[in-house]
């Protein structure tokens, strides 16, 4: 067995989460430090126990110890999301609500009649 401290504002998925990388822990996690609700209200400071023979997730934790972990960047997504803002920026029946024969569409063809 091994012990988990909560942090502020963790909850039990996050427990079991940050603790083994693998929700489907959540019932043995309750059983083993005595809860009899799904939802238990934990405190920062609180030591959870972690039983012996949980399923972990090795790579979720590697994933999760990186901080913050839901904002890991992907190449090049930053770069994609400027182009969509600048074509969102340059449609011009989204501008000016009107046609524009003179007007370049987004895939940079001429608008022909």
């Amino acid at each position: 067995m091994s012990t988990y401290v909560v942090r502020y504002g963790e909850t039990i998925s996050d427990v079991c989460m940050n603790a083994t990388g693998n929700i489907a822990n959540w019932s043995a996690i309750l059983d083993a430090n005595g809860y009899d609700d799904w939802t238990p209200a934990l405190t920062a400071g609180d030591v959870l126990t972690i039983p012996d023979g949980v399923v972990t997730d090795l790579n979720t934790l590697r994933q999760l110890a990186e901080y913050p972990a839901n904002n890991a960047s992907i190449p090049g997504v930053y770069d994609k999301i400027i182009v969509i803002f600048d074509i969102l920026n340059n449609n011009w029946i989204l501008s000016t609500g009107a046609w524009n024969d003179a007007a370049i569409w987004i895939d940079t063809s001429a608008w022909i009649d």
